[in-house]
């Protein structure tokens, strides 16, 4: 460690300088390394949830004040009948435009990152890690989180699940105001193409790279997973998403430190529970179920172990 005063070279972990008795800076303690890395973490989940319900409050209020200004104007008031029609047309704005707002609010939030490290000086891709890769690894994350999404939905129609949990999971996962608004080829870019790139940035290129900086590995990947779980707030969603947040960790830590390959296994992931539809629709049939769940956790041995194998040869 190097005086501050007479630039001499004093042991590590030295208080005092040995030459002229200058009082030498020290590194901050593991617990208040950590304190701020939770507190970076909070901060940029909090921009992108900020980022997103602003853009939904706007757009609310940006339909309701014409009709709030006409009944201004009229002398109305707002009755029960009037809220409830209010809210209808409300709701059904939104329905039709909400994976536009979640696309726009994924662009808006990208572009204060990349404005406030520009500010910094520092390498907006760099911080994000968004670092390029060769193109084998990630043909197989994205085929890894096509097959994860197959296994995960197959795997909780097997589960004896109560039935009051998996309809309350339903309805949270196919609420008519993400699912069904707008044009198929518009939800698909916000769900599958979008929501993947903006969410993997914010939890594994900058949430859980700043977390492992101030502890082990493995509780970065622990506190990073259970965070990616809980916001997605049903236990279902939450148990599945936090072992998917493990996964696209992993992912990131063996395939070059990019999170471009989370970023493709969860494209695929998204885009999977699409295919599931399609391929089972409301029925149950066993035969095709048990065909797809084997050819689905094949897939996910054979690519997890091509892409660590192929990154472990590469070190």
């Amino acid at each position: 460690m190097k005086c501050p005063n007479c630039q001499r070279d004093n042991y590590p972990g030295a208080k005092f300088c040995l030459g002229c008795g200058t009082p030498l800076p020290q590194p901050p303690s593991r617990g208040k390394l950590a304190l701020i890395a939770l507190l970076k973490a909070a901060a940029y989940y909090g921009l992108f949830f900020v980022v997103q319900t602003s853009v939904m409050f706007i757009y609310e209020i940006a339909l309701l004040m014409p009709e709030a200004f006409r009944l201004g104007l009229s002398g109305g008031a707002i009755d029960g009948d009037l809220m409830e029609r209010l809210t209808e047309t409300l709701m059904d704005a939104l329905s039709k435009n909400i994976h536009i707002l979640l696309i726009l609010s994924g662009a808006l939030t990208l572009l204060i990152l990349f404005f406030f490290y520009h500010l910094r000086r520092k390498n907006p891709l760099d911080e994000m890690h968004l670092t390029g890769t060769s193109l084998p690894p990630l043909a197989m994350a994205l085929i890894l989180g096509i097959a994860a999404q197959f296994f995960v939905s197959i795997t909780l129609t097997f589960l004896p699940i109560p039935e009051s949990m998996i309809e309350s999971f339903n309805e949270n996962r196919s609420t008519e105001l993400i699912y069904g608004g707008g044009p198929l080829w518009l939800e698909l870019i916000s769900i599958a193409v979008v929501t993947p790139i903006l969410e993997e940035v914010i939890f594994r290129g900058l949430i859980f790279t700043r977390l492992r900086r101030a502890m082990s590995v493995s509780l970065a990947v622990g506190i990073c997973a259970v965070i990616f779980g809980a916001v997605h707030g049903h236990i279902i969603a939450f148990i599945y998403a936090g072992l998917l947040g493990i996964l696209l960790c992993l992912l990131m830590l063996r395939v070059n430190d990019s999170v471009l390959a989370p970023i493709f296994c969860h494209m695929g992931f998204n885009f999977g529970s699409y295919l599931v539809n399609w391929t089972f629709g409301d029925t149950l049939n066993m035969p095709l179920m048990l065909a797809f769940y084997f050819v689905s956790i094949a897939l996910c041995l054979i690519c997890g172990y091509l892409i660590f194998r192929r990154t472990a040869e590469e070190e």
